[in-house]
């Protein structure tokens, strides 16, 4: 990575007080987001009013986890996926939704633990991955999982041997590890590129003040997908210390930025934001 430079979150569009947005995935229509202590999948307006979309079932409150969002882009379609099918992890499940009917559980992951999942799509389709599912695990799995679903077939690739999450798919135009994996500990920052055939590169290492984890991975677009006037492709996560920390990665650069806010959403708002190139 060329540069690492700190600066304040773009501003928020709303404010959900309580709410706990932790997972996104955004269209240029619809924002989705789970909730990091219930079981809801909602949208929101640029009013802040939100909506109820669906339970995801399994875990009841008050068990609070990061269940995460991905909406399958027009190039998934080329895997067997359905664009615009919305995919929410939850410990070892991935969960498919389609409204207005309910949750299918779409693919059950072997051992990845019962928190933190992770969750993309390949955009790029040249390196392996043949625009298929992409889920990570905290235990340092990386798994591919094939648009044949429900029950889909699940795939390993390999495993980082850390604790990894936010996983994106990097774009041709990136250099040594175009069209890789990429993926963050969230305990000491590392960033991981991960080939299709399972071969893991130490890519950089994001350091910040005091107990910093990264979360998430975002790539820019070259025309990134914007919701009421704002651009989602970063990610944040409020943390103990009332901060919230937020990550792009875009050129060869790598953004970290933090901002007080912990119940917002916004332009690189809220934890592990999806977009969709619909």
């Amino acid at each position: 990575m060329a540069g690492i430079f700190y600066a304040a979150c773009p501003g928020s569009f709303v404010l959900l007080p309580g709410l706990k947005p932790i997972g996104l995935g955004a269209t240029p229509t619809d924002l989705f987001m789970t909730h990091f202590c219930n079981q809801d999948l909602s949208t929101v307006d640029c009013n802040g009013n939100v909506i109820f979309v669906a339970t995801i079932p399994g875990i009841p409150p008050p068990t609070c986890l990061e269940r995460y969002v991905a909406i399958a882009p027009l190039v998934s379609m080329n895997a067997g996926f359905a664009p615009r099918d919305i995919f929410v992890t939850q410990g070892n499940e991935i969960w498919q939704v389609r409204p207005p009917n309910a949750p299918v559980l779409y693919a059950t992951l072997p051992n990845c633990g019962n928190d933190h999942t992770g969750i993309t799509f390949d955009h790029v389709g040249t390196s392996g991955f043949g625009y298929n599912m992409i889920v990570t695990c905290f235990d340092g799995g990386v798994w591919k999982i094939l648009g044949d679903g429900p029950p889909a077939t699940v795939m390993p690739i390999g495993n980082v041997g850390e604790d990894i999450e936010g996983p994106a798919v990097a774009p041709a135009s990136f250099g040594p590890l175009a069209g890789q994996i990429l993926a963050c500990d969230d305990l000491d920052g590392n960033v991981f590129a991960i080939t299709s055939t399972g071969v893991v590169t130490n890519a950089t290492t994001v350091y910040g003040i005091g107990n910093f984890g990264a979360e998430s991975i975002q790539v820019i677009p070259d025309n990134p997908c914007t919701y009421c006037g704002s651009y989602i492709y970063a990610d944040s996560y409020s943390y103990s210390d009332g901060h919230s920390y937020c990550y792009c990665y875009s050129n060869g650069n790598v953004y970290a930025n933090t901002n007080s806010d912990s119940d917002s959403v916004g332009s690189g708002e809220s934890d592990h934001a999806d977009r969709n190139d619909l």
